[in-house]
This record gives structure tokens, sequence and C-alpha cells, in this order.
């Protein structure tokens, strides 16, 4: 359980907020960030200003429109508590309207001050779980981008690593790679049988013929010398 959580359950168990606060939280998202902050500073704004007119009410004469005047009040400073969630400022302004009804001042200035302190009470305990809020959503997101920094880095290729995109640069063949290359390009003759391991003719030796083959075709044609003679 989280703090905010436990916050929130203690809250709920002592009848300081109820239900409909959570439901306030849940309308609040990414799109409406402070919505329920919001809501408690004008409710917030709202009673102080309620509180005065139903005090100056109570110090008139007494008279229907005392009266009509105070249960307006607090039947609207009721149905906006009960709307933010803060139950025990709901119920406190419901027994004033009740006392009001049987036109009784001294229950009525003790109501008030149930109304106020049931007030305080839940404005510090949505501040208190407002601010708890905060800073655990706060901390999420900078977890959120520490991890998001984390996986950056290992995208990033390193140095010399195969998947660096970084040219190698070309190096000058040596002198001794040269002379190599030369060698392994220009075959001397003398090794033209090791290309042709099945004894297979050359087309110049094919051409040309073998010296005995040319000298019997130079004598072929000519008289046989009478060696009796």
């Amino acid at each position: 359980m989280t703090t905010t959580t436990r916050i929130q359950h203690q809250m709920v168990q002592q009848g300081v907020l109820d239900e409909q606060f959570a439901q306030l939280q849940e309308l609040e998202d990414e799109s409406s960030p402070g919505f329920v902050r919001s809501l408690v500073d004008m409710y917030k704004e709202e009673c102080v200003h309620k509180f005065d007119k139903m005090e100056q009410t109570l110090l008139e004469e007494n008279g229907e429109t005392k009266w009509n005047n105070l249960d307006a009040i607090a039947h609207q400073l009721k149905g906006s508590s009960a709307s933010i969630g803060a139950p025990k400022t709901s119920k406190a302004c419901a027994q004033l309207r009740e006392a009001g009804g049987r036109k009784d001042l001294e229950r009525c200035k003790a109501l008030m001050k149930e109304v106020r302190e049931a007030f305080d009470e839940y404005i510090e305990a949505a501040e208190q779980l407002l601010s708890s809020v905060e800073e655990q959503t706060k901390s999420t997101e900078k977890t959120d981008e520490e991890e998001k920094e984390k996986e950056e880095k290992l995208e990033e290729p390193s140095n010399g690593s195969p998947n660096s995109k970084e040219p190698t640069a070309q190096h000058a063949p040596t002198e001794e790679q040269g002379l190599s290359n030369q060698e392994t390009t220009s075959v001397p003759h003398d090794t033209a049988n090791a290309a042709n391991p099945n004894g297979a003719e050359t087309p110049r030796e094919k051409d040309e013929g073998s010296p005995k083959e040319i000298h019997g075709k130079e004598t072929e044609g000519k008289p046989k010398e009478n060696k009796d003679t």
C-alpha cells in the first residue's frame, strides 16, 4: 500500500473524506493535471464567502427573511460539500438547516462552529492527500525519465564495436604488400604445368608442336640417301 493510498484510507475511515473524493481523483489525468486541486481551491473560496454571509444573517433581527436566507445558504453549502467529498461539513450544514427551521438561534450558532471545524479538517486532509499524490507523480515521472535515458544509452553503439557506423580508415599498401600482389598477378611460364594439372596442352603447345614433331616434318618428302653408293 502506497503512502497516498494509506492516507486516503485513513481519511475515509475518519469520515473526513468519502468515496466522492476518490471519484473526482479518477477524473484527473494527463490532459487535466491539478483538476482536483482546482476544485478544492474553488470550494475553499466558496465556503469562506458563505460562512461570512451565514454569520451576518444570524446577527440580523428575527424574522422570516432571516431564517429563509440562512436556510438557503446552508442548503448551497451542504450540496457543495457533498459534491467535493466533505461528508462532515455536509452533515453539519444539514443540521444547521434543521435548527434554523426551528428558529433555534443558540443551536444555529453552535452548529456554525461545527461547520467551520469540519471544513478546516477537510481542507487539511485534502491538502495532505493532494500533496502526497503530486509527490508520487513526480517520483514516477523521474523514474520513467531515468529508465528512458538508460534505454537510450544501451541503444547507442560504443566506440570500436561491430555496430559502429564510423567509417574505418583505408591505409595505403606497403611495399611488401605491393610486391606480393605483383607476384600473384604475373605467373612465370615454368609454372604453367601447375595451372594444367591434367597434362592438357596449352594453346601455344598445340600450335607449335614438340621439337621431334617439327624435325620429322622437315625431313618428310626428302629422298633417302643410298648408303651403298
